[in-house]
């Protein structure tokens, strides 16, 4: 290639009039949709290709001349596909037909163009379909394996357990203690499950807590599991619980709503927890607290930042520079955020323990 994605081509245009007429105008098309009106633009192919880059010259008496050259950049490294698929029924009998639907994820795949679907049915069989449908002749566990190619032959891998004439577990209580918790408390979930199927066990409960997080965790033998959670804001958050056998036939989701009030102190978050570029503070305030600062010491106890917070439920992006426009050094920091409660009096959060790492 003559250049690559990441470099800014700088172009000369170079032009001669045979009677000594002056060049009044200069015109690019760099083959790619765009132009330029100057002498000597510069210009980036961010997807890299070939292209045909064409200048055009008008002299002062309306001719024009015109070059043409080609260029070749190479492109960003591809980025391969990310794989994923579902199938109905979840816990198919032998003999029935069961439909698979594949969901592909690809951001440089060039428009139009079709992917390359490798299905393997773990009992020999295959497909080259994206959605196809299979039928399982015996009552077993099988490993099913999508692999989907892309136009620049990046893959990638999709693999399930469908366990064929497994009756699915059923969740049978679902509770969260604190009843009534607060921003900040810590909520611990139980569930229980049952298996009809006298040779499965339940294997593991997945927690989605209604505020984008989602937690999977074992167990125990008695066909029970805990999760703990913190809500970093006041609401209603509906939480979903499924359970899986040892066969990995999952549940539906048994569902319970939980109301969280807003704090009686003040509740701090900061992620990501190591920093590199960046922090972002998630802080909540009681209600009626005002005058939220944001202070960040070393473990010595010296302050390196601090700045004044907007009021109420919010977040703060610190870029990791401190009080003196410098970056601060990698290593652990206290986070705290003091505000003013509605009796007048100085509150404070928790110590944040943050490091930061590059």
């Amino acid at each position: 290639a003559d250049f690559t994605y990441e470099q800014t081509i700088q172009f000369t245009g170079a032009a001669t009039d045979s009677d000594s007429d002056a060049i009044s105008a200069w015109h690019w098309d760099f083959g790619d949709g765009n132009t330029s009106d100057v002498q000597n633009p510069t210009h980036q192919y961010p997807t890299g290709g070939t292209f045909t880059v064409t200048l055009t010259v008008t002299d002062a008496r309306g001719v024009t001349g015109t070059a043409t050259k080609t260029i070749t950049v190479e492109g960003p490294p591809n980025v391969a596909p990310t794989v994923g698929f579902t199938w109905t029924p979840t816990a198919p009998a032998s003999g029935a037909t069961v439909t698979f639907t594949s969901t592909v994820t690809d951001p440089d795949q060039p428009a139009g163009t079709a992917f390359t679907y490798a299905w393997n049915f773990g009992d020999a069989a295959t497909s080259t379909v994206a959605n196809p449908t299979h039928v399982f002749a015996a009552n077993q566990s099988y490993t099913v394996t999508l692999t989907v190619t892309d136009a620049q032959s990046g893959t990638g891998v999709a693999s399930h357990v469908v366990a064929v004439g497994n009756t699915l577990p059923v969740v049978n209580t679902l509770t969260s203690s604190p009843a009534s918790p607060a921003t900040g408390d810590t909520v611990t979930f139980t569930a229980t499950a049952t298996d009809a199927d006298p040779e499965d066990d339940i294997g593991y409960f997945t927690w989605d807590f209604g505020d984008g997080t989602v937690q999977t965790g074992s167990a125990t033998t008695a066909g029970g599991g805990t999760a703990s959670h913190t809500y970093a804001a006041p609401g209603t958050y509906t939480v979903t619980v499924t359970a899986a056998d040892t066969r990995d036939a999952v549940s539906a989701g048994k569902i319970a709503e939980v109301t969280v009030t807003g704090p009686d102190k003040v509740v701090v978050i900061v992620y990501p927890n190591p920093a590199s570029t960046q922090a972002t503070i998630q802080y909540v305030l009681p209600d009626g607290a005002t005058n939220p600062v944001l202070r960040v010491y070393r473990l010595d106890g010296k302050l390196v930042f601090e700045t004044e917070l907007a009021e109420g439920a919010s977040t703060y992006a610190w870029d990791l520079v401190g009080d003196n426009d410098e970056g601060v050094a990698n290593g652990l920091y206290f986070c705290v955020v003091t505000a003013t409660d509605d009796g007048g009096k100085t509150i404070r959060s928790e110590i944040f323990r943050l490091l930061v790492s590059r």
